[in-house]
């Protein structure tokens, strides 16, 4: 996953979220083998306008790219980010779409995701 491929992520975000209100993200993350140092630098640094609303559900990540992923949203929060949802991990695409429906409902509802 490249410095690029993020800025270009983040940047569809805001703009899909400008248009719609909210944002969920399915992320495909079966080839992801790492993430170079700038690229997790960029990202946890990272103040998004207006603030993300939505979630995001990863699927198809080993190990150790889901312990990155969980680091680097870690680390955003620490630095004062206060709009991140919790990040959220699924086997394959059909439990990520699950995950998903699941936030959307209780976004949309107001409750709490079970």
């Amino acid at each position: 996953m490249t410095l690029q491929d993020v800025i270009a992520m983040f940047e569809q975000r805001m703009a899909l979220q400008r248009q719609h209100g909210r944002v969920f993200l399915l992320f495909d993350a079966r080839a992801l083998d790492s993430i170079p140092a700038e690229t997790r630098r960029y990202s946890v640094h990272f103040k998004p306008d207006p603030p993300l609303q939505g979630t995001v559900v990863v699927f198809g990540a080993s190990l150790l790219a889901r312990t990155a992923l969980s680091l680097i949203t870690t680390a955003s929060r620490l630095l004062g980010r206060r709009d991140l949802r919790p990040l959220h991990f699924g086997d394959d695409a059909a439990e990520a779409w699950a995950i998903l429906e699941r936030e959307r409902l209780a976004l949309r509802t107001g409750q709490p995701p079970a």
